[in-house]
């Protein structure tokens, strides 16, 4: 069952258009990963992976160009069984795309 949850899941989700083509012509396969565990009863980790290609604006390739990188290490603290605390500090990777966007690095962080 949760399989076939899955799976609908993703036709749905490439079924989505998000902007006018007229405006944006473009594609991009987004992948995510996340990794979470215990460190001691009240405080857990969790890192978040992102990873994003895209297509250009003349033909649509999903494979063709790296666009972003992301890695985000996450602390949860639980004070009390139900209210958490939780921060992260990101680092963001914007590859270069020729007429697109340019190369950079961006670091956020949140509490």
């Amino acid at each position: 069952m949760r399989l076939i949850t899955v799976l609908l899941l993703l036709i749905i989700g490439l079924g989505a258009v998000a902007q006018n083509k007229k405006i944006n012509n473009t594609t991009q396969l987004w992948s995510e990963a996340d990794l979470a565990g215990k460190l001691k009863t009240k405080l857990k980790w969790q890192l978040d992976l992102q990873y994003i290609r895209q297509s250009p604006y003349e033909r649509l390739n999903l494979f063709c160009y790296n666009s972003q990188l992301s890695v985000r290490p996450w602390l949860h603290y639980y004070p009390v069984k139900n209210v958490r605390i939780s921060m992260f500090v990101g680092v963001w990777y914007h590859f270069y795309i020729a007429e697109i966007t340019r190369e950079y690095l961006e670091y956020r962080t949140a509490i």
